[in-house]
């Protein structure tokens, strides 16, 4: 019974192993994935990234002189070309003619590809969320409600079996936490090899997830700074955050003309007259809707609840080890919100719930461990807990049927603005 014990997480990973291989979607059927579906098709067949001949089937996409090219940073589109030219090249795959929306023919290329890049690093980052409970000594049992907390409890469990940049670099992102967390419990002990990994991952997220990313690796720095000043290591981060984030320069260099990315290139877009219209809304409607309303973090995943109320109890006690760690996600989710909401406003599109603050929910949810750490789950609590745990679990069940929900046309008349509804009212002609 022991053993089964000291394995139950093993367990619990091999459940997800098994969801993702019978879930991972074998179709595109939304813009933001066809874009980076017909760009690998581009590199590999054509060697190039023009993506002339599908052009249609995207509206993530941009023009320059007569050519078109997809709007996503090219790194991810990069990577999975790679993957389709082993399978294009010795297994003689390909992704049929055309990739289309709503392709209901079972493309085993689109399903490798997705496994490959999005559900091997959702499984990665489920274990390195159990190491983490383990570095905390977080008992057997609630390691496990933790896991199955995140797992089945917050978007990522719908947007883990369709291909997405967002929980490829949040899993990224988390490793490389988990390393500064051991860093931080012993800076002597494996310190170069960690600050490699911290710096190679976190800029590859960088490239991926491009506000996310890049607030990080430069947070994780000022972090690394004040954990490690009788150390020499800041020329191994800086050098080997440099091959990443030079590879994302020079592509963009050779698609766009320069090193801004495409979306600070208005010129090049078709619609960024409708995309400044969806910017222009009340900016406090806009707000709420992120966080509490239709597309709200807490909406979408209120297990997070529990995340914040356990960083305000880390942070109130000043001689809580987790304090500077909480400062440091805290930061970070105030400075991707502020852009999101200054900067880059929008509602990210044809999605449930709001996709971009996916790559930082796993750091967020780290600290929920705190309530199991200190026995706060307990009495009225624990009861609280467990119904908060199962909307969540609902809700993120709900999003399977399709992470990229569109409106809901009744008698002519769409029902716009909130995924949620529209993904129940999906569900209901669907099945029933």
């Amino acid at each position: 019974m022991k053993i089964k014990k000291e394995k139950s997480h093993l367990y619990i990973i091999l459940f997800f192993i098994v969801f993702i291989c019978l879930f991972t979607h074998k179709h595109v059927n939304n813009a933001n994935s066809a874009s980076r579906f017909i760009t690998m098709e581009s590199i590999v067949e054509r060697k190039t990234f023009t993506i002339n001949e599908k052009y249609t089937y995207t509206n993530d996409k941009i023009k320059i002189n007569n050519d078109y090219y997809s709007s996503k940073p090219p790194v991810l589109s990069v990577i999975g070309a790679g993957v389709y030219y082993v399978l294009h090249n010795f297994i003689n795959l390909n992704f049929g003619n055309p990739v289309d929306f709503y392709l209901t023919n079972n493309n085993i290329t689109v399903y490798i590809i997705t496994l490959l890049l999005v559900g091997s690093t959702f499984i990665l980052l489920l274990y390195y969320l159990y190491k983490s409970f383990e570095l905390f000594k977080i008992k057997k049992k609630y390691q496990n409600i933790l896991l199955l907390g995140f797992g089945l409890g917050t978007l990522y469990l719908p947007f883990s079996i369709t291909l997405n940049n967002h929980t490829i670099a949040g899993s990224l992102l988390f490793v490389s936490f988990y390393y500064l967390l051991k860093i931080k419990q012993n800076k002597k002990e494996n310190l170069k090899r960690y600050i490699i990994i911290i710096s190679l991952l976190t800029s590859l997220s960088a490239t991926i997830d491009l506000p996310t990313g890049l607030t990080f690796l430069i947070l994780f720095y000022i972090y690394l700074n004040s954990e490690l000043k009788k150390y020499k290591w800041k020329k191994y981060y800086i050098l080997n955050s440099a091959p990443f984030l030079i590879l994302h320069l020079c592509l963009n260099y050779i698609i766009i003309g320069d090193i801004l990315p495409a979306q600070l290139h208005p010129e090049y877009w078709e619609d960024f007259d409708k995309m400044l219209e969806a910017n222009n809304g009340n900016i406090f409607l806009y707000i709420f809707n992120i966080y509490f309303g239709s597309r709200g973090l807490l909406l979408y995943s209120p297990i997070l609840l529990f995340s914040f109320y356990s960083m305000f109890k880390i942070i109130r006690d000043k001689n809580n080890i987790l304090r500077k760690e909480v400062v440091l996600i805290l930061s970070g989710f105030i400075i991707i919100s502020l852009f999101y909401i200054l900067k880059f406003r929008g509602y990210t599109g044809s999605t449930y719930g709001f996709r971009w603050f996916i790559a930082i929910t796993p750091l967020i949810y780290f600290f929920t461990m705190y309530i199991f750490k200190e026995s706060i789950y307990k009495n009225n609590k624990k009861i609280i807990f467990q119904i908060i745990m199962l909307l969540s679990i609902l809700i993120s069940i709900i999003g399977l049927n399709d992470p990229w929900v569109y409106p809901t046309i009744i008698n002519n008349k769409e029902i716009i603005g909130f995924p949620l509804i529209n993904q129940i009212i999906n569900i209901y002609y669907k099945y029933f």
